[in-house]
């Protein structure tokens, strides 16, 4: 698969990461979950599960944007509030479309280099 579609998927992991949790995080938890609520790994893990994502960008564009060492330990702080859960997934996800944007832009950049130019 090329990096560009990996970070599409990613990309689309993280918004359904968020339709899941709802508007308000009616579904996100801090640390163990009951089944219908989960904490931001669980609903990843979920979500790449019932949608046939097995991609590690998703963890690794959450790591890059969470103001902490980890993600459960970001997730689990009692201090974290959904709203700065949802901002993370956001930053994520737009971390990730501007990968893709910048790899297109690129690719398409290449092509252009490699087409033969015509004589004046």
């Amino acid at each position: 698969m090329r990096r560009a579609e990996r970070y599409a998927k990613a990309a689309r992991c993280l918004d359904l990461v968020l339709e899941y949790f709802g508007p308000n995080g009616k579904r996100w938890c801090q640390g163990q979950g009951d089944g219908r609520k989960r904490c931001l790994v669980a609903a990843v893990c979920h979500v790449q599960l019932k949608h046939g994502f097995h991609n590690q960008l998703t963890f690794d564009l959450l790591d890059a944007a969470i103001p902490a060492p980890t993600i459960v330990e970001f997730n689990d702080d009692r201090r974290t509030s959904f709203a700065e859960v949802r901002a993370v997934i956001l930053e994520a996800k737009a971390n990730a479309l501007a990968e893709v944007r910048k790899l297109k832009l690129a690719r398409e950049t290449q092509r252009e280099m490699q087409r033969p130019k015509l004589a004046a």
